[in-house]
């Protein structure tokens, strides 16, 4: 019976048990003691496999019993207590069996408590499943043991034991559990006997262990739990050095017994936790107690328990009780004991030696594996603690040295003063205002150093007064006082001074600098509002194009926004991390314009810089230049950019040094290029070398369901856009929605604008409605025609002539050049030969320079690839129905011949 009784007194070994091995236990220690009356036995129709709990619900809460309480064990040990002990038999064996039998019952009733805890939670939880059978889930048995403070093992076991019996019918415990069983197995812990003159990394809590036999209870109990403290076996006097070497090695946290423990914390600083002395851990000493006639010396660091005192008057233990400081005391203690007529001294490592050497019998006491396991725990939470604290302290150290920074290196003067009207912080930046170099501010009157007596008001008020130009020390400053308010009360204020000569000079060099240069692209085509077909085309090529490092020909109407497509093609680019340059050819007379192009050298012209200037084409090295309405650029002008695009090199105006340069050119135009070539503004050599790659950017008009997602952008970008907002705009571009548009996003923009200061002024919806209605907008193409026109277009069916579409044909093949298409191709004809006779071809009259040019083209690539159809379309960039249709219209049909 007593070795059951020192099994069961560990906590976590009784929890694990199942309900028979308890029925078991607790039978053979009744069979045995004369205290306890029969056992009563469950009726539920379960057997021993499981126990019974029942659970009602009672004003919306569970209330849980156990079938069969332990209680009823506890109040018949109390009723034989409380009536005098009157059992037959010799008295101390009567106390001997009643600790017993008490101590075991304490134990289960603990475990039936926690089985209630976690029924009453997980019924808490799982109540609609109970009554409707809606399962919750997302629970485990860590996550449950969290919640309720309990180790993951007795949870555990109530999942495996327990049945829960409800009105709704009966349930085991482990159904509200999710299937998951390897997360209650703990992790296999780990603990290591360490020789304190050894090397190589240890655990960072580490166990110092006066016996072998404490070391053998550490490494069971991290087995069992998963923990991972090595163990050095020292004795008190051995203890600090042992601690030393094992900190040096990476031990953070030491775990020892009481005595031990005093020694190394007089020594050093190192954080050490004991292992608390526990009734349990006197268990198998007190019963070697009660066996033995005579006294029995109990031996203990400091004052021993009042528990142990009690459980010997109990028990009727003639006990003798000595206590020790130092380990030289351990010896006259033993010898003390022995000379009071002790016949067993009871006590730890320290005083087993000494009873060895007298040859005293001595039983040493080792702490349970519950005592280990706590103090084990409660290292691992300093443990924690410490790295918690270590981070927050490490944050803090990052978080002052930039304030420190911040306060060192910004040139404003910045003053904390406290609520006293003293100095408390200041700048290296604000000593010139403080004054008497060379004695310390801090500490001193804030007026009676900068003397701005503004600062009384701010701290009386609690008012910030900001922007406020004052006069210190002969030079005027941008004050900015905010007062510092905490829970209410002004606790000081923070003042800073700006030079206010400081700030012009740093306004007009950041003007200048924006002037020379801006030089970076805003846009992405993320900012390309619209989902229009045609828009979506045009945006898709962009991207396609932006890849490809050669020139690119946008086109579009003035407004639909031309250098956003640039600006973006530039920043999807290798070349995204260079300078963007953009220029507008037509905004610049001829000479202005090539010195801002091409730069002039020192002396070039009167009144040029001295050292000359850096033209945009340099200044655009290694990155993109924009040239925007190009086809307005002078033709003196256009002679020098074609030079540029062919030997990618530039001469300054006055200078005979050539500078080369790596750029990529965009260029822009919103007139018909054909048309300028025609009228001789445009140079035909000049255009073929820009229209590479081809772009046409949409009009307003051919993508009308963008217009309402441009506006509300644009308005959004001027205030929040409201659903008053949203609402007025709707209905005015409804009531336009057969607008043109002339203006495209830009005149989108007017609207918008127009619609923010009206609702920025607080005027009545219904009057900008009216506004808006008549907001003085130019007609669009469409509605420039004239009655007479509209008539005579619809008398030709709104067909074009040749002539037009051949210029239309033309236009396309120019712009594409030699970009693969985009989108579904057209139906191609059936591949057909080409006659290869010289001699059949003649010119056809009446074609224009550009259609000559693009028929000698073809006709070239048609001899070099041997008249084939699909390797001509291939060289030329177009698909073969194309190439068909442009052979025809340009005479070149008699070409056909049959393979």
């Amino acid at each position: 019976m007593d070795v059951r009784i020192a099994a069961g007194i560990e906590r976590f070994q009784i929890l694990s048990m199942s309900r028979k091995a308890l029925q078991n236990a607790v039978r053979e220690e009744i069979r045995t003691n004369p205290v306890l009356g029969p056992v009563p036995r469950d009726n539920g129709g379960h057997g021993s496999e499981y126990e019974i709990y029942d659970a009602r619900l009672i004003r919306d809460c569970w209330h849980v019993e156990a079938r069969n309480p332990v209680s009823r064990l506890l109040r018949q040990v109390e009723s034989l207590e409380h009536a005098g002990l009157r059992v037959p038999g010799d008295t101390r064996d009567f106390g001997d069996q009643l600790i017993r039998a008490r101590y075991l019952l304490a134990v289960i009733q603990e475990r039936e408590d926690i089985f209630k805890a976690v029924v009453l939670y997980l019924l808490e939880r799982e109540k609609e499943f109970v009554l409707s059978g809606k399962l919750h889930g997302g629970m485990n048995v860590r996550s449950v043991a969290e919640v309720l403070g309990l180790h993951p093992l007795s949870v555990q076991s109530a999942k495996k034991n327990i049945r829960v019996r409800t009105p709704s019918g009966e349930f085991p415990i482990s159904q509200f559990f999710d299937n998951e069983e390897e997360e209650t197995v703990l992790p296999a812990g780990n603990s290591r006997i360490l020789d304190p003159d050894g090397t190589g990394k240890v655990s960072e809590i580490c166990l110092i262990a006066p016996t072998e036999e404490l070391a053998a209870r550490n490494r069971e109990v991290c087995r069992l739990y998963g923990k991972q403290v090595d163990v050095c076996i020292a004795n008190l006097e051995e203890a600090v050095p042992v601690v030393r070497k094992l900190s040096a090695r990476g031990a953070r946290i030491f775990i020892s017994r009481k005595g031990t423990r005093k020694s190394i914390v007089e020594q050093g600083d190192w954080p050490v936790l004991d292992i608390g002395p526990d009734l349990a851990d006197y268990i198998p000493a007190l019963q070697k107690a009660s066996a033995v006639k005579g006294k029995v010396a109990f031996f203990s660091y400091g004052v021993i328990q009042e528990d142990v005192r009690v459980i010997c008057n109990l028990m009727g233990i003639d006990a003798l009780f000595y206590s020790f400081y130092q380990q030289n005391q351990c010896e006259g203690i033993v010898q003390e004991a022995v000379r009071a007529g002790a016949v067993l001294g009871i006590g730890g490592a320290n005083t087993a030696k000494p009873a060895a050497r007298l040859g005293f019998p001595h039983y040493v006491t080792e702490n349970s594996q519950l005592s280990v396991l706590q103090a084990i725990e409660s290292a691992e939470q300093l443990l924690k603690l410490q790295k918690e604290e270590a981070a927050k302290q490490e944050e803090l150290k990052v978080l002052v040295e930039r304030y420190d920074l911040a306060l060192k290196y910004t040139h404003d003067a910045i003053f904390v003063v406290g609520e006293e009207g003293q100095i408390e912080v200041m700048n290296q930046a604000a000593e010139p205002l403080a004054g008497r170099e060379g004695q310390p501010a801090v500490g001193r009157p804030f007026l009676e150093a900068v003397r701005d007596h503004g600062i009384d008001s701010v701290l009386k008020s609690g008012k910030s007064e900001l922007n406020r130009i004052v006069r210190l020390r002969g030079n005027a400053y941008n004050s900015n006082l905010v007062p510092i308010v905490v829970d209410g009360r002004i606790r000081g204020v923070h003042a800073t001074y700006q030079d206010v000569r400081a700030l012009q000079n740093d306004e007009q060099n950041v003007r200048m600098k924006l002037a020379e240069k801006g030089l970076v692209a805003k846009h992405h085509f993320e900012d390309i509002i619209g989902e229009s077909p045609k828009l979506k085309r045009a945006v898709r090529m962009a991207k396609r194009f932006a890849s490809a490092d050669v020139t690119v020909l946008i086109h579009g109407e003035t407004g639909t926004g031309k250098e956003l497509f640039a600006q973006s093609i530039h920043n999807a680019s290798p070349r995204a991390g260079g300078p963007f340059v953009a220029v507008n050819c037509g905004a610049l007379p001829k000479d202005i314009l090539e010195a801002e192009l091409f730069g002039y050298a020192e002396g070039a012209f009167t009144g040029a810089r001295k050292g000359g200037k850096m033209g945009l084409f340099e200044m655009a090295h290694n990155g993109t230049i924009f040239l925007d309405e190009i086809g307005e650029m002078p033709m003196e002008t256009q002679v020098q950019l074609l030079r540029v695009l062919q030997e990618r090199e530039i001469r300054r105006l006055g200078s005979d040094r050539v500078t080369p340069v790596n750029i990529r050119v965009i260029a822009a135009t919103n007139r018909n290029l054909l048309d300028e070539i025609k009228r001789g503004t445009f140079r035909q050599d000049l255009f073929f070398r820009i229209n590479v790659l081809n772009i046409e950017v949409p009009p307003l008009r051919e993508r009308r369901e963008d217009i309402a997602p441009i506006c509300e952008n644009l308005l959004s970008q001027l205030m929040p856009c409201g659903p008053e907002e949203k609402r007025l705009l709707s209905q005015v571009l409804q009531e336009r929605r057969d607008y043109g548009w002339p203006g495209n996003v830009r005149q989108l923009f007017n609207l918008a604008e127009r619609l923010y200061v009206l609702r920025t002024q607080g005027e009545d919806p219904e009057f900008i409605k009216t506004v808006l209605r008549s907001f003085s907008m130019e007609p669009g193409p469409e509605e420039e025609k004239t009655e007479e026109e509209k008539t005579e277009q619809e008398k030709t069916g709104e067909e074009k002539t040749e002539r037009e579409k051949a210029e239309q044909e033309t236009s396309e093949h120019v712009r594409t050049g030699q970009a693969h298409a985009v989108g579904p191709e057209e139906p191609e004809p059936a591949d057909s030969g080409y006659a290869q006779e010289e001699g059949l071809y003649e010119p056809e009259e009446g074609l224009y320079e550009p259609e000559k040019a693009e028929r000698d083209r073809i006709l070239a690539v048609l001899r070099q690839t041997g008249y084939s159809m699909a390797g001509t379309a291939e060289l030329l960039g177009i698909n073969r129905s194309t190439l068909y249709r442009k052979m025809k219209r340009l005479g070149l049909e008699n070409r056909r011949r049959i393979k």
